[in-house]
């Protein structure tokens, strides 16, 4: 006997088909689980964060961020000190922003205060030399780190 309602069928051939249609069902789903717990771990340890970084790429890219960090802090330290940047020095933006009435600049010297506020900067450009260091740093391990046939 042959019934249907809408487009479904209830003959016991379809009821088999049915019945293995739910099968690979289960089987899809226990595979989608599994790549849902892959996903979930791979999100543990985003490639955003410094340490998977570290992890990934190993410590040429440590000394390679380091070295863009500290050239950046040094010249960022130098056009302090010259008066280039800003044509300021710290103890300036100290009594610029008012925190004189908080901090003794007298008793200030003013390379210390240029590195404390070098340092300010420095940590303020890392939201454009970190990005920078990754979008360079598989260019400079292709060319500096990777031996080359030639080079054998």
């Amino acid at each position: 006997m042959t019934s249907s309602f809408a487009s479904f069928s209830t003959t016991n051939s379809d009821q088999k088909n049915e019945h293995k249609t739910i099968k690979e069902l289960i089987t899809e789903n226990v595979a989608l689980r599994k790549e849902v717990e892959e996903l979930k771990k791979k999100s543990k340890a985003k490639p955003g964060k410094f340490f998977t970084l570290i992890k990934e790429y190993g410590l040429p890219f440590v000394a390679y961020w380091t070295g863009w960090y500290a050239i950046s802090g040094a010249g960022i330290y130098f056009a302090i000190e010259n008066g280039w940047l800003a044509g300021t020095d710290a103890i300036q933006l100290i009594q610029t922003i008012g925190l004189d009435r908080y901090v003794d600049i007298e008793n200030l010297n003013p390379s210390h205060g240029n590195i404390a506020f070098a340092f300010l900067l420095n940590e303020i450009v890392e939201t454009i030399r970190f990005p920078f260091v990754l979008a360079t740093f598989p260019a400079f391990k292709n060319k500096f780190l990777t031996k080359r046939e030639d080079d054998l």
